[in-house]
């Protein structure tokens, strides 16, 4: 991927729209990369579970090279939305190497 294109899904990270934000992250994930990581421990606070749940769920994707995120990820296990508890519960074991 090219540093444009990585860009622009970072810009699409911030976009008003949830839809944006979601498939945003969604390329993110398929990419793997930890250059995303801070952008998407940032983003595990969006207003909008469906964000959030796939944030962990690239966070996850991302592994060991996410571990930076655990203390954002521990966190996101009191979410308010059951999915995104359990999508940061994966992530946890993404990134421990035990899942």
């Amino acid at each position: 991927m090219n540093e444009s294109q990585i860009q622009t899904y970072l810009e699409g990270l911030k976009n008003e729209d949830p839809i944006i934000r979601y498939w945003a992250v969604l390329y993110f994930e398929k990419l793997g990369d930890k250059v995303a990581v801070p952008a998407l421990i940032q983003a595990l606070g969006d207003e909008d579970e469906a964000v959030r749940g796939a944030v962990a769920k690239a966070l996850g994707a991302i592994g060991p090279d996410a571990a930076a995120a655990v203390s954002a990820l521990k966190g996101a296990l009191e979410d308010s939305d059951v999915w995104v508890c359990r999508c940061a519960a994966y992530a946890l074991e993404k990134i421990a190497g035990t899942g």
